[in-house]
């Protein structure tokens, strides 16, 4: 009787250990895809509201709105990352400029600060797609002291503000591939693989 236990047992684990490596080498191809193709022809977009008040959260809201339309007129039309990357660079003293007003125009005048490099992102999950955590070239705008939530999306492609059943043909424009792009658009079937790669680091 013991014997048999022992044999379930040994059974049980095997299978068990089995489905954890199956598992984590389909994690670490996912990372792949994400390392060769996501992560370098995407550019993201952080916006810090001042704090966590209702007025600073509202005020974040609303001056996102201007700014996403504005940066998307240099990125929407570029033909690569590449491009885009440059546009950006070329205007971050305008995008900064025009942030400033924005905030003014609408009655906040916040201090603003702007900052163009790489930053670590956690998934994000949006309405019918989702991106995984890692590190992506990164437009940063804080407000005033940048303390409160924050606010992220994609610059590059301009899916902002785009119908979910557009993304995946945008992201395959912009050189993320058939695969990858599906990763993302399939949100619901890969949310907890997300969140697995972001917790373990693959």
């Amino acid at each position: 009787m013991k014997k048999s236990v022992r044999i379930m047992c040994i059974v049980f684990l095997s299978f068990l250990f089995s489905c954890i490596a199956i598992e984590a080498l389909s994690l670490s191809q996912m990372q792949k895809s994400f390392d060769e193709d996501l992560y370098k022809n995407v550019i993201r977009l952080h916006v810090l509201a001042n704090s966590d008040s209702e007025y600073d959260q509202k005020a974040k809201i609303a001056i996102k709105d201007y700014v996403v339309a504005h940066i998307s007129s240099y990125t929407e039309n570029a033909a690569n990352v590449g491009d885009a990357v440059a546009m950006i660079e070329k205007n971050l003293s305008n995008i900064e400029s025009f942030t400033k007003k924005a905030s003014k125009d609408l009655g906040y005048d916040y201090d603003v600060k702007i900052d163009f490099s790489e930053e670590r992102y956690p998934v994000r999950y949006y309405d019918g797609f989702s991106f995984p955590a890692g590190k992506y070239r990164s437009l940063r705008i804080m407000l005033g002291k940048g303390e409160g939530k924050n606010w992220w999306c994609v610059l590059y492609p301009s899916i902002c503000n785009k119908a979910s059943e557009k993304v995946p043909e945008m992201l395959e424009s912009a050189g993320v591939s058939k695969k990858t792009a599906s990763y993302i658009c399939d949100d619901e079937k890969y949310k907890i693989r997300f969140r697995l790669l972001e917790l373990f680091g693959f």
